[in-house]
């Protein structure tokens, strides 16, 4: 009986879908990148965003930023956006400041 009544009073985690979660996620990478970001990619799946936005201190390259779903320590914490490493970005065609875009957090709403 115990088993049964813990196992439906677990809530599953929200995903990036639900509610206004991409949108902060997004204002989340904009903050910690401290300027208004110029878009590579993005790449938003239940469990997280991923955003390739241009390097302000290296023009020709591109830095990763996600922000995930993390449960209860996102609840604890909110939307924590983590950087990576700058790196040279791959292109198919045209330079990187041909491929950039722009993106506010609301266009996701």
């Amino acid at each position: 009986m115990l088993l049964a009544a813990g196992s439906t009073g677990l809530a599953a985690d929200p995903t990036m879908f639900e509610g206004t979660r991409a949108v902060r996620a997004l204002e989340a990478i904009a903050a910690q990148a401290g300027h208004k970001p110029r878009f590579l990619g993005l790449d938003i799946t239940a469990e997280g965003l991923t955003a390739e936005i241009q390097d302000p201190a290296e023009p020709s390259r591109i830095v990763t930023w996600r922000v995930s779903q993390q449960g209860i320590l996102r609840s604890l914490l909110g939307t924590t956006a983590v950087r990576g490493r700058s790196a040279e970005p791959t292109l198919v065609a045209g330079s990187l400041a041909e491929n950039l875009f722009d993106l506010e957090p609301a266009d996701l709403a």
